[in-house]
């Protein structure tokens, strides 16, 4: 009963608009169309030297080893029939990352006479694991059918520019891509009248498939509308993603990536409104990532991708983000990220002029209130002349920029954002401080989703991040299975001063009113809080750190 009450609860809390179209969708079957599909080509990437691949994870497949992750430290060894998912004992995300067979590219990558073998064992083996492979856990999901259907075509596209497999295995192939398009069409994740992520890497994965095969031109043309419309309704028109979720940011750059990139190359005419919002969105990517690869952490993280091959840790670096802005921009021919080399061969000559984010100054009057705290960090010292703020004001990223200095701070809070607020922490107000390549102040990442309720939890509670604690969740969730995926959209975010060196944040939620501002110095960052509650400052305060989905390590 207790858990029925906290899911009306949630209920109570969404949208009308929402309640009414998850009534109507109750009531509605799909009709179920069979697309007739013309095989046009599979021609879609030759071999680049240039591609990377983890060699040891190519040994390992070869030696029947298939690991999704590196010391995951729950669950059990994952096998194709793999379907006792039930909540709370497994993590189905674990199941679906194994099914979407990201490392096909990579034998397809190494190309030699042992790795196409196992190419063709591994995908027999998998259609033959049941009815085309339908098994309950790997046709559960549209968006992981897409992504697996991708790494498909993409890896057998290299594997076909290096020489043929048997008329027996092709004719296989195809039979079981068309499966796989008919399931997406099918089952689009268009939920209730509403897009999201997924429905956006659904349509995705059908126009990288229209590159192999002709879709009746009605059909196409409502993927390749729809497409457009999720880019619009998804992004905020300072680039930021409505997920609320840096990480998640980045996965919708790949997604629009892949898809936006197969438009251009069908001379699809695309509004100039969409590459406006499209060129924000890479440049709000661009600030996301560092040189090295690593990545700010704000809401929820996983080790989610689309194209880019198998590695030992593929969620820790994503400097191949880094290459796919680049293939944007057409400056540069060679690159060893699989997405930017696919973004590459589709956009042939064109480009996009990528500028930096803007910044305005800005001073709103404000009251300051009865309960103040001060911190101070130091470290190590830093020109100011150099400094460059920047500011999104839609998705709620704010902060500084120079050389050797990054200040991120969190304020995710647009009510505009994804109804449930499903991938949003409670760190508003919460920041990031990396100081000549040390993490001085960092996110504490996710860990889990649905395998661990509590550490889900924790991981995106106010005491996991670096904001202040009145005693209460700015945002609470309820304690079901549907609330894992569920926040309650208190609070609101206002910047009020932002200069070269200043930055002024007001957060209110609940009866709560609290301000932060950050004054950067030479050698210090001080940050005063004050709040209408009493109130603990949180900073550096909690002991675990996620580097990796599914890994949590104490925080050094």
């Amino acid at each position: 009963m207790g858990k029925i009450l906290s899911n009306i609860k949630i209920l109570s809390r969404l949208p009308l608009s929402v309640l009414l179209r998850r009534a109507l969708s109750r009531l509605v079957t799909p009709k179920e169309i069979q697309l007739d599909l013309q095989l046009k080509s599979f021609d879609l990437l030759s071999n680049n030297d240039q591609l990377k691949i983890d060699l040891d994870v190519v040994n390992d497949i070869k030696k029947n080893v298939i690991q999704v992750f590196d010391k995951v430290d729950f669950g059990q060894k994952i096998r194709w029939d793999f379907t006792d998912d039930k909540f709370p004992k497994k993590d189905i995300r674990i199941t679906w990352e194994l099914g979407r067979m990201h490392f096909l590219k990579d034998l397809a990558i190494d190309g030699g006479d042992e790795a196409r073998q196992k190419y063709v064992s591994l995908i027999t083996s998998f259609v033959e694991g049941g009815e085309t492979g339908e098994t309950a856990s790997q046709w559960s999901c549209a968006m992981e059918v897409g992504i697996r259907l991708s790494n498909w075509l993409v890896s057998y596209s290299i594997f076909k520019s290096k020489g043929d497999f048997s008329e027996e295995f092709n004719q296989l192939f195809d039979e079981v891509c068309r499966t796989h398009i008919q399931y997406i069409w099918n089952n689009l994740e268009h939920k209730e009248g509403l897009g999201n992520n997924h429905y956006l890497f659904n349509l995705s994965s059908l126009l990288l498939a229209s590159r192999c095969y002709s879709f009746p031109d009605h059909y196409f043309d409502f993927i390749k509308d729809q497409f457009l419309h999720e880019i619009d309704q998804q992004f905020f028109n300072d680039g930021g993603n409505f997920e609320g979720s840096t990480a998640y940011h980045l996965h919708g750059v790949e997604a629009v990536s892949v898809g936006l990139s197969c438009l251009v190359n069908a001379k699809t005419d695309v509004e100039k409104a969409i590459w406006d919002k499209w060129i924000k969105a890479l440049s709000l990517a661009e600030l996301v990532i560092d040189d090295s690869g690593d990545y700010l952490r704000f809401g929820d993280d996983d080790s989610g991708y689309y194209l880019e091959q198998s590695s030992s840790n593929p969620a820790v670096n994503k400097k191949w983000v880094g290459e796919l802005i680049k293939a944007w921009e057409g400056s540069e021919k060679a690159f060893s990220s699989l997405s930017a080399y696919w973004v590459q061969t589709m956009l042939q000559d064109f480009k996009l002029d990528i500028q930096p984010s803007s910044w305005e100054e800005q001073e709103e009057t404000f009251q300051l209130f009865n309960h103040h705290q001060e911190t101070v960090i130091t470290h190590d010292p830093i020109n100011l002349e150099e400094m460059e703020p920047f500011a999104f004001l839609d998705f709620g990223l704010y902060g500084f920029k120079s050389d050797g200095f990054k200040l991120s701070v969190s304020g995710i809070s647009n009510p505009n954002m994804h109804c449930s607020w499903g991938h949003v922490h409670n760190d508003q107000m919460s920041f990031e401080l990396i100081v000549n390549g040390q993490a001085l102040v960092k996110s504490p990442g996710t860990y889990v989703y649905n395998a661990n309720p509590l550490d889900r939890n924790l991981f995106r509670s106010v005491k996991a991040q670096h904001g202040i604690d009145v005693g209460e969740e700015p945002n609470h969730w309820e304690n079901t299975q549907w609330g894992l995926f569920y926040l309650s959209r208190d609070s609101r975010v206002q910047l009020l001063k932002m200069n070269k060196t200043e930055l002024v944040l007001r957060h209110e939620f609940k009866k709560y009113r609290h301000i932060r501002k950050f004054n950067i110095h030479a050698d210090k960052l001080i940050i005063d809080d004050w709040c209408n509650h009493p109130f603990k400052v949180n900073v550096n305060q909690f002991k675990w750190y996620s580097p990796i989905y599914g890994r949590k390590e104490k925080m050094s």
